[in-house]
């Protein structure tokens, strides 16, 4: 379980260099591909995967998570005027925690009605002795949250598209 945070030790600070380096669209977009692959990489996993496959992808989730964090930040506040960085700082963090809350209740909703189909009855909690239903849960549940990481990546490509290309801010 300290992957994923020992992964943003290391990537935030390079990260943050890189994004005064490069500018950070590239960052982001790199940051977005790698959760995306990350979210495929879950979807194979069942009770038989090997615990290095499990520490590599959280390996990945976590590298791709610190280069999305500082320049996705970077991007919103360069967007917007001086007189308005404190509205945009809060809006920011009102839209990270809003989606940190959606995004756990969501998961849980796809999670347990996806247990529920598998089971053929409703569920509302594991099922002693039958991880796999509980796997086909996680893979439809980590299906979704491919759909979104995909959705924002195109979406960054479009946004970046529409601005004329890459800009170094800063």
């Amino acid at each position: 379980m300290m992957v994923f945070p020992l992964m943003m030790v290391i990537g935030s600070p390079l990260s943050g260099y890189l994004t005064d380096r490069v500018g950070p669209e590239i960052l982001v977009l790199a940051g977005l591909a790698l959760l995306s692959i990350t979210q495929l990489m879950y979807m194979f996993m069942n009770q038989h995967t090997p615990i290095w496959y499990y520490v590599v992808a959280t390996a990945i989730m976590g590298l791709g998570n610190s280069l999305f964090q500082s320049p996705n930040n970077t991007m919103v506040m360069s967007s917007v005027t001086k007189e308005n960085l404190g509205v945009a700082g809060s809006l920011n963090s009102f839209a990270r925690n809003l989606g940190m809350v959606l995004g756990i209740s969501l998961a849980t909703t796809i999670l347990y009605a996806a247990m529920s189909q598998a089971y053929g009855k409703h569920v509302t909690t594991y099922i002693a002795g039958r991880a796999d239903i509980f796997a086909y849960g996680m893979k439809i549940t980590f299906f979704g949250a491919f759909l979104l990481c995909i959705t924002a990546l195109f979406l960054t490509v479009w946004r970046i598209y529409k601005q004329g290309g890459r800009k170094k801010t800063l």
